[in-house]
């Protein structure tokens, strides 16, 4: 008997292939490989085929094209009408036979064909789907089904209208989808993900000023009915004129944040209640407590939150990629289980469908160890264990295992995690994947943990948002209106594992966990990509399979900011961090902060503007530089017995003549301690400008007549000595960062 194997393609963005085999599912997203967001080189027809995502599904589930008993389809190109004829795109050759759904058809499968559902009531909700009519070219904007086993009745739709004015047809087009993509994008700054972060800065708002007016923008017929006024559903780049702003693309940063969060909260508001009237209505025609939602609008995780305090639905499945990359999923299922007449596939609790991490070569470990990495080797069983000790000492960590996931959402296969109970830690991965400081970062929690710390609705996808019980226990993941999109881990998961250590070593059986990308990148595929963010992030490890790689660290916090100094030798540095928190101990500069961080910028200037790896003695001597004008003598023996003689001399060097000399400054002391400085080698030279600097930009804080002496002594002077050893490149960098602080003076 032959095996019996489908695939199904999307060809829309977000291309996608999936295949189901022995009842097996593998599914990736084209954008993995490609690193092109979304798959697409823009938003009309010009989708990439998911050429790698196709050989991968193939070659993992060990499949040839010969042997594929379906092939089902769903494109998006102006082309493809459903049930008309179908031009096939030119990649689609090698298939004997291919059938096509159409797309809101693919997205609702998605969904029900893996829900604990036999009956069920199905929304669809996007941008648009497939055309369905040829005279004036419309598409699926919202639609309705009644679902039953095998049977798929559509029951709702809400298409574009049209529109006869002097002779002239004109389409209106009705897509809750554009409309609320609209608004982000004149809410949202360029360069930020605009739906996502709609959703975070609508809980900002301190005023509904705006709800009456975009409410008006949507007027409501009877039957679940709607039509969303021109041009406010079309992409265009027309000036909105809301209150007294104009918002578009362009002025966005000019537009106070307050501002923005009271549009954004009437703009989701408007969104919600629409779509909870067309749900009731869906409600009041089948009376089925069990709803499906799928398509891109289903991402919009604050609504699906919503869905059970506003409605009769009960149960609610949300499949793992709601978004136009499950399209393929939805396809390769209608062959399964609808064409073939395959046993359904039970819901899964987990989709690490795509490609494996491997194992690091011994060639990848050299390299990590002669950049300052700490490698260790772990057995399965210690790699739970020591990733939750890291997590518990609040450090940022790379977790990469597995099959990578399928969808849009991190899942615990190719995640950035770190401790929730930490305010300050969330703004700090904020930071390290530059997303806008107020969007929140979500939860993976032990699935029978839940009740104890949220309530409201969660699942296994980061689809929903449920609140947060102790919100100051669970700070770090805990948005400003008390929610968070929460992820629910069992036991088949082996990111259960992981939190189950760490709940033994905090009481806290609930993680951060964000995904693995750089800003404006899909989410790491394999250990080339992880390898990359680790060492481009300022993460502090990473898992790899079962390597973890550490960066060398000394961690000290000084006021707001966190010091994070390299090192080789972390013990003994932080033995010099130790010596100068106890000496500046209660001491402040004349702006006001905490001495300290003198010598601490210093260092963070050397390592991360400087970009130079000093040796740890020469660390040391940066953390100590300017040590000596306090209790000269005392100090001096403290230096030499903690850190040796060698250690004091070059320290002695950086110190100024009347310090050493136990005397009044002169006015020629600058001169004299010049002259010394310029003879330094390289690494004492660089110790020296990079205390310049942070001292050239303190010194906004004094005087005028101060800041000015200042800044002629460093420019005539450090700035000189710079150019005369410009030819080495390290000084030809630190002279142009020089240049670059006297143009912000200027």
């Amino acid at each position: 008997m032959n095996t019996i194997v489908v695939l199904g393609l999307n060809l829309s963005h977000d291309t996608s292939a999936c295949i189901i085999k022995d009842g097996k599912i593998y599914a990736a997203e084209e954008e993995r490989w490609t690193k092109i967001k979304h798959n697409t080189i823009d938003r009309k027809d010009d989708f990439l085929f998911p050429t790698n995502a196709l050989d991968y599904v193939l070659n993992e589930s060990k499949t040839k094209i010969e042997d594929l008993s379906k092939v089902v389809c769903v494109s998006m190109s102006k082309n493809d009408f459903i049930g008309d004829n179908i031009k096939a795109r030119e990649e689609l050759k090698n298939f004997e036979e291919v059938e096509y759904i159409s797309h809101h058809k693919a997205h609702i499968l998605s969904g029900y064909l893996i829900s604990p559902f036999k009956e069920a009531v199905g929304l669809c909700l996007d941008g648009a789907g497939s055309m369905i009519g040829l005279d004036y070219n419309l598409r699926e904007r919202i639609t309705g089904y009644y679902l039953k086993n095998d049977d798929i009745t559509k029951i709702y739709s809400n298409f574009d209208k049209i529109k006869i004015n002097d002779g002239k047809i004109l389409k209106l087009k009705n897509s809750l989808g554009i409309f609320y993509y609209n608004f982000a994008k004149r809410c949202i700054p360029v360069g930020d993900e605009a739906e996502g972060s709609m959703m975070a800065l609508s809980s900002f708002a301190k005023s509904d000023k705006y709800y009456n007016e975009i409410k008006s923008l949507i007027e409501l017929y009877p039957n679940g009915l709607f039509q969303i006024k021109y041009p406010f559903a079309t992409k265009t780049n027309d000036t909105y004129k809301i209150g007294k702003y104009n918002w578009d693309r362009t002025s966005v940063n000019k537009i106070p944040f307050e501002e923005r969060a009271n549009l954004a909260y009437a703009v989701q508001k408007v969104f919600e209640e629409t779509l909870i009237y067309i749900l009731n209505y869906l409600y009041s025609l089948t009376n089925v407590k069990n709803l499906v939602i799928s398509g891109g609008c289903a991402l919009n995780s604050k609504f699906n939150g919503e869905i059970k305090k506003n409605t009769s639905f009960e149960n609610i499945y949300i499949p793992p990629a709601p978004n136009d990359g499950g399209i393929a999923l939805g396809a390769a299922l209608y062959a399964w289980n609808i064409l073939m007449k395959k046993e359904r596939i039970n819901t899964p609790v987990k989709v690490d469908w795509g490609p494996k991490i491997q194992e690091l070569t011994k060639t990848e470990k050299e390299k990590a160890t002669n950049n300052n990495i700490e490698v260790i080797e772990c057995s399965s069983s210690e790699i739970y264990f020591k990733t939750a000790k890291l997590l518990s000492e609040k450090k940022v960590v790379i977790w990469a295992r597995g099959g990578m996931e399928f969808g849009p959402r991190a899942l615990g296969y190719r995640s950035i995690i770190g401790h929730p109970g930490d305010k300050d830690l969330s703004i700090r991965i904020n930071e390290i994947k530059k997303r806008a400081e107020y969007r929140p970062l979500a939860p993976s929690i032990l699935k029978e943990k839940f009740e104890e710390f949220f309530y409201g609705d969660a699942d296994y996808y980061m689809n929903k948002v449920a609140f947060v019980k102790d919100k100051k226990l669970l700070c770090g993941i805990t948005h400003k209106d008390g929610s968070a999109r929460v992820q629910l881990v069992c036991k088949e998961n082996e990111f259960y594992k992981l939190i189950t250590e760490f709940y033994k070593a905090t009481k806290l059986p609930v993680i951060i966990n964000t995904s693995l990308n750089l800003k404006g990148i899909p989410i790491a595929k394999d250990k080339e990509d992880v390898l990359n963010i680790f060492y481009d992030l300022d993460v502090d490890a990473a898992v790899i399979g079962n390597t973890i790689l550490i960066k060398k660290r000394v961690y000290y916090k000084s006021e707001d900011k966190l010091y994070k100094i390299n090192a080789y030798d972390t013990e003994k540095v932080k033995k010099a961090v130790e010596f100068i928190a106890d000496l500046y101990k209660d001491r402040k500069r004349d702006q006001g902060t905490d001495f300290i961080s003198h010598p601490l910028d210093v260092v963070d200037i050397i390592q991360n503007e400087f970009n130079v790896h000093l040796n740890d003695d020469y660390i040391i001597i940066a953390l100590l530089h300017d040590a000596l004008w306090i209790d000269f003598e005392n100090t001096k023996r403290k230096i030499i017995e903690n850190f040796g003689e060698d250690i004091y001399t070059k320290v002695e060097k950086l110190t100024k003549p009347h310090i050493l000399e136990q005397r009044k400054k002169k006015v020629d002391d600058s001169k004299i301690f010049f002259e010394k400085i310029s003879k330094l080698n390289n690494e004492l030279l660089i110790i020296k400008f990079a205390d310049r600097l942070n001292n050239l930009r303190e010194v906004q804080f004094s005087s005028k007549e101060k800041q000015d002496r200042f800044r002629k002594e460093t420019y005539e002077m450090y700035v000189n000595l710079l150019i005369k050893n410009k030819k080495e490149d390290i000084f030809g960098k630190i002279y142009n960062i020089f240049k670059l602080e006297k143009d912000k003076i200027n």
